[in-house]
């Protein structure tokens, strides 16, 4: 009888894990659950937990089409890497050189950024999510104004100095591609990548219906309700940093393809290798900004020098307090470990790879979830590959961050509600009315009074609504509370009271004519301006 392998060993090994991953995937919330395990190379392990779609029995399974949210940002690098290695572009070609829209921009970024700095995340500019996307999956702006609205989006980190994630960034990297292929992203992406290695499950585009893992928000009490797929396509201008569906078949055969090009790349001193459509991986499996000690972003994909938090990205990362946060590798120093974490309202998804063993490790997930069981699972697998001795208990970690969420957005209303006053408003609800633009003159907020309050309305979309109530004088809010948040408007949670209220402020003439939206929490508040003409439209400033 023939002996089994190690691969053999370690594929039961982590089959032996399933109870605990089963565990993991109840306390997220989420209904589904997706991992696939390269090693050597090699395809060891597939598995599939709970369902596609909460309201039908039929699980996952390797084919089942995921949206993979961020960890689209290294297919983007690839892309680009494609067209360098071609002399159509160079890693330190200037944005404003390609985009001359992008001139308009006057800052250092406006004047310096590279696609270094853009695909690196190095250029300081803010998150900058409400600008594109807040409920309901609609996208507020036309794909035309991508661009030009990057060059309103505040830089609050130093220029090359400081690592700051936005998808901002991969917009200007999607709409670089475009320019110079003249093909949409997902076009050129499909030609170049996906199609030389017959990945027929992996789409920029919309994932159609036949085997998706529909998208899903979670209730407080862990129980799950469909939710819209975010909008992201190539019709949105922001393919490259979130766009992307995939299965866990697709994906390890591109990590497979992807591991063994930068080994040839990195021995040969090559920047392209027979058989493979990946090019210049040296630069971007290469550290381009720092994050810690251990830690930096090279060009989409995070590098982690072990030991370290290989969870940086995820949101459990976000709701762990700094003593209990876990480190990985605690008996294998100097293992370098590149990872991604992804997520939209709907879907969250976790891969690592390591290089010095072609090992990847894939896990995915068809929600926005209570804790991260992409994370933790890609970890716990991680600890079973390197023979952890000491296994973190992830666990009870998981209960801990699903705790923390929903202690955050008590302690979120709690400090909402403390604030609100009961000085009423000074103006007339009528006053407040109008069309409120953004310096640019492409966003808009529309204001219509509304029974004892007022109705927001962002760029004129039927879900991206916000009922707001008297909060302080010439402040309005509306109130936080994570499951209508998530679960009603389909948003991503905002743990920011500034987020969460509108203040007016009036002329000499004791007229409304401004509106102030800490919209982007880490940059400045945003200043609208009232139009007085009543359109709702306004000519973009260019």
């Amino acid at each position: 009888m023939k002996s089994p392998s190690r691969s053999d060993a370690l594929a039961e090994k982590i089959h032996n894990l399933s109870p605990i991953i089963s565990g993991l995937q109840t306390i997220s919330g989420s209904p589904g659950l997706s991992i696939g395990v390269l090693l050597h190379g090699e395809v060891i392990y597939t598995g599939h937990h709970g369902r596609k779609d909460i309201t039908k029995s039929e699980p996952p399974n390797d084919d089942t089409l995921y949206h993979i949210a961020s960890l689209t940002k290294l297919l983007t690098a690839a892309a680009i890497g494609v067209l360098i290695d071609e002399g159509k572009l160079h890693w330190e070609t200037r944005i404003r050189d390609v985009l001359p829209e992008f001139k308009l921009r006057k800052d250092i970024v406006g004047q310096e950024a590279t696609l270094i700095d853009v695909l690196s995340n190095r250029t300081g500019m803010t998150l900058g999510n409400a600008f594109w996307g807040l409920r309901s999956g609609e996208f507020l702006l036309p794909k035309d104004q991508v661009v030009p609205t990057s060059c309103d989006i505040q830089a609050v980190r130093p220029f090359r100095k400081r690592f700051l994630y936005t998808n901002w960034n991969y917009a200007l990297a999607t709409a670089i591609i475009e320019k110079v292929t003249g093909k949409t992203f997902g076009e050129f992406v499909k030609e170049r990548l996906l199609d030389p290695l017959d990945l027929r499950r992996t789409t920029l585009g919309d994932p159609g219906t036949d085997n998706v893992a529909m998208a899903h928000a979670i209730y407080d009490n862990g129980t799950a309700c469909k939710i819209p797929f975010p909008n992201l396509s190539d019709e949105t201008g922001m393919a490259g940093g979130a766009a992307g569906k995939s299965s866990i078949r697709d994906l390890l055969i591109m990590y497979k393809s992807l591991l063994s090009a930068y080994k040839h790349q990195l021995k040969s001193g090559l920047t392209s290798t027979p058989g493979s459509p990946f090019k210049q991986l040296k630069t971007v499996f290469a550290p381009h900004i720092g994050i810690n000690d251990q830690q930096s972003y090279c060009l989409g994909l995070y590098k982690t020098t072990l030991p370290g938090n290989i969870g940086i990205a995820s949101l459990n990362h976000a709701f762990l307090g700094p003593k209990n946060k876990p480190f990985s590798g605690a008996l294998n120093p100097g293992i370098e470990v590149f990872h991604h974490t992804g997520n939209l309202p709907g879907t969250t998804a976790s891969m690592f790879l390591l290089p010095a063993t072609q090992t990847a490790i894939v896990v995915l997930t068809n929600s926005l979830p209570l804790s991260d069981p992409t994370d933790f699972t890609g970890r716990l697998i991680l600890s079973a590959l390197l023979n952890e001795t000491r296994p973190t208990n992830f666990p009870d970690l998981s209960k801990m961050v699903r705790q923390n969420q929903l202690l955050a957005y008590a302690k979120l209303i709690s400090q909402l509600e403390k604030g609100k006053t009961g000085v009423p408003p000074p103006f007339p609800l009528s006053a407040y009315a109008g069309v409120y633009f953004n310096n640019l003159g492409n966003y808009n907020v529309q204001i219509i009074p509304q029974g004892s309050g007022l109705l927001m309305i962002v760029q004129n979309k039927p879900h991206t609504r916000f009922a707001l109530l008297p909060y302080d004088g010439n402040t309005f809010y509306w109130p936080a509370n994570r499951e209508r948040e998530l679960c009603v408007d389909h948003g991503f949670p905002v743990l920011s009271a500034g987020f969460h209220k509108i203040v007016f402020t009036s002329n000499t003439d004791d007229v409304v004519d401004r509106l102030i939206w800490d919209c982007d929490p880490g940059a400045k508040p945003s200043i609208f301006e009232k139009n007085w003409n009543g359109s709702m439209a306004r000519d973009v400033k260019l």
